[in-house]
């Protein structure tokens, strides 16, 4: 892996481990609650959702990957990729073995190593991005979900986010969660 992308891949486990930090201080009768807009649920399973969905070259291939297939009661129909409100509510259960796929996602970046370069253009979507600009604004993503959902937390709890500068930190058991992949679906 090149300099460029082990840094890229370190700030979005940066951000990753900032989200899974928000989402385990979630109180648990604050988590389907609306809080102006979307639930917190809701919330964290669109910033995941998106991750998948930037990290893969085809939705087709994001939809047939092991993960979504041991979880189609949760990933139903795609709403997300539709330009409408979404409406189903889903577990921090499954959320947590979401955020843990994501991060596998992230740590098989391997771009450089497989003839993709950073200047490439992107893929996945229509946007006029390279995949350097396609991470960064997968970072950025990250972050301002997880900063919202960090201030809902503050203003309803007292506790303030915490700052993590770079790479991943270790939160839930991902060992006793990897094995539980299939359970998890909306509640």
């Amino acid at each position: 892996m090149s300099g460029s992308l082990r840094a890229l891949v370190r700030q979005l486990e940066a951000g990753l481990s900032t989200l899974q930090n928000v989402i385990q201080d979630c109180p648990d009768d604050y988590w389907d609650a609306k809080d102006n807009d979307y639930p917190f649920s809701q919330v964290a399973f669109h910033t995941l959702f998106y991750i998948d969905y930037y990290l893969h070259d085809t939705v087709e291939e994001m939809e047939n990957q092991d993960f979504h297939t041991a979880n189609k009661d949760s990933f139903r129909d795609y709403e997300e990729l539709e330009d409408k409100l979404p409406k189903h509510l889903y577990s921090k259960e499954f959320i947590r073995n979401y955020l843990i796929q994501c991060h596998a996602l992230i740590q098989n970046l391997e771009l450089d190593g497989t003839g993709g370069k950073l200047g490439d253009p992107a893929r996945i979507n229509n946007k006029d991005m390279t995949v350097l600009e396609m991470l960064v604004y997968v970072i950025r993503h990250i972050q301002h979900h997880a900063a919202q959902l960090g201030l809902r937390i503050q203003t309803k709890t007292g506790k303030e986010m915490d700052w993590i500068g770079s790479g991943w930190k270790e939160g839930w058991d991902e060992r006793a969660v990897k094995r539980k992949t299939s359970s998890g679906s909306q509640r």
